[in-house]
C-alpha cells in the first residue's frame, strides 16, 4: 500500500472530511496500523479481493494488544481480534480506494467485492452467586421483584417454552407472557 499516499493524502482528507465526527478519523488512524502492517508498501493498483480476503483471515486469527505498562511497547492478550475490529479495519480499507478512486489513482476498489464478518458480539455476564445476593440486598422492593421475575424466566425457559401461555403473579396484579414458539431447524 502506497505509504505516503495513505499517510499524508487519506489521513488528512480524512481529518478534515470527518472534523464533525473526529472519532471517524481516529477510527482510519487506528485501523492504519494493522493495514499498513499486513499490506505494506504493495501499490494500491496491485491490491486484489483475494489479498483483501487474505488480510481478513489472518487478521481474525491474530490476537489483541495493549499497551504495556510504562514501557510504551505493545503486548498480546490471550483474546482474539473481533469480527466487529477486522471490519472497522476492511471498511477503513474501502475507503482508502474510494479515495484512491477519486484521485484516478486506482480504478476499481476490491473491498467492494469482499463479503465482511458477520458481528455477533453479544456476550452472555453470568452472575455469581455473591454478585446475585448483593444486588438483592441493595435493590429497591420494585427492582428486586422485577430482577427476581427476570432470573426464575431464564431458570425456567424450556419449560415455560413447552408451556404456551404463562401466567405470572407480580406486585398481586396478573400479569400474562406469551412465549414465542420456536421453530425446529431441518435436520436436528
Amino acid at each position: 500500500m502506497n505509504r505516503q499516499l495513505f499517510q499524508n493524502d487519506f489521513l488528512k482528507w480524512s481529518e478534515e472530511e470527518h472534523a464533525a465526527q473526529p472519532s471517524t478519523h481516529v477510527r482510519y488512524k487506528t485501523s492504519s496500523v494493522a493495514l499498513l502492517s499486513f499490506f505494506g508498501d504493495t501499490p494500491l493498483d496491485k491490491i486484489t479481493p483475494e489479498e483483501v480476503e487474505r488480510f481478513k483471515t489472518t487478521r481474525s486469527g491474530e490476537f489483541k494488544t495493549v499497551r504495556a505498562k510504562g514501557k510504551g511497547v505493545r503486548v498480546k492478550t490471550k483474546k482474539r481480534v473481533r469480527p466487529a475490529t477486522v471490519n472497522r479495519e476492511l471498511a477503513c480499507l474501502k475507503a482508502v480506494f474510494n479515495f484512491a478512486i477519486k484521485a484516478d489513482v486506482v480504478v476499481r476498489n476490491p473491498v467492494s467485492r469482499v463479503k465482511f464478518l458477520a458481528e455477533n458480539n453479544q456476550q452472555t455476564r453470568v452472575l455469581s452467586h455473591t454478585e446475585e445476593r448483593d444486588y438483592f440486598a441493595k435493590a429497591s422492593p420494585i427492582l428486586r421483584d422485577v430482577a427476581r421475575l427476570i432470573l426464575e424466566r431464564g431458570r425456567a425457559r424450556k419449560r415455560s417454552i413447552r408451556s404456551g401461555l404463562r401466567t405470572w403473579i407480580w406486585s398481586g396484579e396478573c400479569c400474562k407472557f406469551p412465549t414465542v414458539r420456536q421453530r425446529r431447524r431441518s435436520g436436528s
